[in-house]
Order: structure tokens, then sequence, then C-alpha cells
């Protein structure tokens, strides 16, 4: 099992819509109105945005391919049944995923000590000291690592920007990954529990991937699962713009990820969200067969003129960002980003700041160099603090606020810190 699991290629490729969007079981198929979640008819508009570059995470390093980077559509619709949003315009032959996808946030002290604390709440309350464990979309296998240091074993995983060894030995325990997506025909080795973290978001046929992960589960219904998205809901509330984006096409509320499961052939044991409310989690056990009335959400048709007063939400605070901006240059302020990935792309592109902003910084040290597509903006490790010296920062995720205070201060800087949030809706 191992040895076949090994001997898969390990060469990055392009996104294949067959792959992670292949309707495989004919959910919602030839019915483009259709929600991908549930199958139902009639999704209503609540967001567009056009000419945005399609990938935020490839690491550009030349600041005119940057600027001529491929832009797309995002054109938000919301399903008045289970309360899924998707972006119709959504292209995913335009989306490429390999060793030039930079996404890892390992580099944070505040999320390793997140992930660290989920790595070992799993192993523990699911048992899986000296058990199996894949992970679909692993990224640069961090996550596996921490698994593997809990004591999971053997830990497998796939993603087609993984760019390691195929195979390591962790505190003892050995790690498996190959680069390349996770389908049906991967199976699912075997493994005691499957986990899948911040990837589902980027699938735009929702049931049918669940459903091909039930099915690649089989006869085996003490399999525990996990998955990890975004939660929507709380980029309702703030009116978040930044966190839209176009690789994401996919958004989950609460209902809407639960009824998925329940439909796909699983039983959902826990939903919660963590990091902030940043990160919806649900765990679940597969079924001999799936529920003929998963949960719809009495609530999803009474949160349609909230997810209306989205696009309004967020044209308010573009329209505060612009006017800030505005005055700022108006007073000679240098200013910068803090956070140099997706929410800073987003964040620039709805605004319009690309001649506003000088840099944005970020720890993760592979983007040193490299220039954040369409605004061009350059990407700088801390280390160029004293150099750049900005009078203010715009914080990219507040969470990161705290880690940020500190590393200014060990740097002798006093830069002004102002998180995203600063005009969402209180």
């Amino acid at each position: 099992m191992i040895e076949g699991f090994v001997g898969m290629g390990m060469e990055t490729v392009d996104h294949n819509p067959d792959v992670y969007g292949g309707r495989q079981d004919g959910h919602a198929k030839n019915r483009p109105d259709s929600c991908p979640n549930c199958g139902d008819s009639g999704m209503t508009p609540i967001y567009e945005l056009r000419d945005v570059p399609i990938h935020s995470m490839i690491l550009l390093r030349d600041p005119v391919e940057a600027q001529a980077f491929p832009t797309g559509t995002i054109r938000l619709a919301a399903c008045g049944t289970c309360g899924f949003v998707t972006n119709t315009a959504f292209d995913p032959a335009l989306e490429r995923y390999g060793a030039d996808y930079e996404a890892s946030q390992s580099f944070s002290p505040t999320f390793n000590t997140f992930h660290e604390r989920l790595a070992e709440d799993l192993v523990s309350r699911h048992d899986l000291a000296g058990r199996s464990v894949l992970e679909i979309g692993c990224g640069q296998g961090e996550f596996l690592h921490i698994l593997a240091h809990h004591g999971a074993n053997p830990v497998y995983g796939f993603d087609p920007a993984y760019r390691g060894p195929a195979t390591q030995v962790v505190a003892g325990n050995t790690v498996h990954a190959v680069a390349d997506f996770f389908t049906e025909a991967s199976g699912t080795i075997g493994a005691d529990f499957v986990c899948c973290k911040q990837t589902l978001e980027h699938i735009p046929d929702t049931f049918d991937f669940v459903h091909m992960v039930r099915r690649a589960i089989g006869d085996r219904p003490d399999t525990g699962v996990f998955f990890q998205v975004p939660d929507f809901q709380r980029i309702v509330d703030e009116g978040a713009f930044w966190d839209v984006y176009y690789e994401h096409c996919s958004y989950f509320t609460q209902p809407a990820l639960v009824r998925l499961f329940e439909a796909a052939g699983f039983e959902v044991q826990a939903s919660r969200v963590e990091y902030d409310g940043q990160y919806l989690m649900i765990e679940a056990r597969p079924t001999p067969s799936p529920s003929s009335d998963a949960t719809t959400p009495a609530s999803a048709s009474d949160q349609l003129p909230d997810l209306r007063g989205f696009a309004e939400r967020c044209a308010r605070q573009i329209a505060a960002w612009r006017t800030w901006f505005d005055a700022s240059g108006a007073q000679g302020l240098r200013t910068a980003l803090w956070g140099g990935g997706s929410k800073a792309v987003a964040f620039l592109t709805s605004i319009g700041a690309h001649q506003d902003v000088t840099c944005a910084f970020d720890v993760n040290p592979r983007k040193a160099g490299t220039y954040l597509p369409q605004s061009a903006c350059p990407v700088m490790t801390p280390e160029a603090l004293d150099r750049i010296r900005p009078d203010q920062i715009v914080v990219m995720n507040p969470i990161y606020m705290p880690e940020i205070r500190d590393e200014l201060a060990h740097r002798g800087h006093t830069a002004e810190l102002i998180p995203v949030t600063h005009f969402a809706p209180t």
C-alpha cells in the first residue's frame, strides 16, 4: 500500500476542472442556475466585482508580469434553500496550483500555536496515536508533521503545490506526501482519519467533491472526517470585502456546511467556529447511505436580506478606505500593509489603492522579492522596516496584531497599526 502511494508522480500540475469540479455523480448537472451544494435552483445575486486577479498566492518576481496578471469576475450568488454562496462566474480552467503557489502560514507564531492545538486536540479526541491520517490539500506538509509529532502514524498528504520530499520520518513516524490532487482513484490509503483544511472553498462543485470523499472511504464507518473552511457568516457580518477573492469560489455558513455533509453521506458530530471567528470546522463520520432528509436550514431564506446587504456594507467600507488613503496621501504619510497574501490582493484591488501603498510586509521569507498581482505592490520581509520606515501599517488580519506589535517593538519602530476591520460595522 505504501509503495503504491510513494510511487505516484511528484510533478506539479495545473488545475483540471474534472479533478475537483467534475460533477461526477450528476448533482445539479446541466443546470447552471442550480446550487452546487444542494442542487436546488434559484440563486440570488449578492455581490459582484470585475477585473480581479485569478490568483492571489502565485509567486510573481517580475512587476510587469504582476501588473499584467490575468483577471476574472467575481459574481457571488446565494442559495435560498441551504444558504450556500458561490461565484457563478468562476472558471476552474483558469486556476493553476503548482510549485509557485505559496499559501503557508507556518511562519506566524500565532498560527503555529493554533495549528499545534488543533492537531493535539484531533489526535487526543479521535485516538489517532499509532493510526493513519490522510490530509487533502496538505500545502507544504506542515500539519502532516505536527500530526506525526503527536503520534499519528503513518500520515499521508495530497497537494499539487507540495514541494518537499515524498517520504520523511518525523518523531519516529512516517509522513508521505504527493504533489498532486486527491481524487477518488487515489483512495484514502485505508486511513483512520481524513482531514481537509482550507481547500473546499477552492472547489466549485462542493457536493460532488464531498460525495467523492465519502465514496473513497467506502465501507469503513469508523473513519473520522474533519473539514475546515472560512466562515462566510463572519465575512457577511463584517462586510469583509478583503476576504472575497477569485480562488475562493465556494462560501459556507454553518447550516450550509452541515447540510452538505449530511446529503453527501455523513453523520455530522460537531461543527464550530475558531480562530477569532475566521474558521468554520466540521467533524463527521460516514453513514451507510446519504440522508434523504438532510437538514434544511430554516433560516436560509431569512438570511437573504442580510446577504443582499453584504454589497452595501462592502461599498461603504471601500469608500471609507478610499477617503482614508486620500487623506493619508495629502499628509505625506507612508503607508504599508502587513500580510502579502490574498487579503492584501483583494483589499488593494477593491479600493484601487495601487499607488497608495509602499509595500506589503510578510513574515514568510518565500514571498520576499515578489509582487502582488495587478497592483505590483512589492512584498518584503520585516527586515525591510529599517529601510521603508512606514508611518502607518494596515494589518490584513487583526488576529496577528499582537505579534506584529512585538515585531515592531523588537526592531524599534513605532508605526501606527490600523486593522483592516477599522471601518467594519460594529
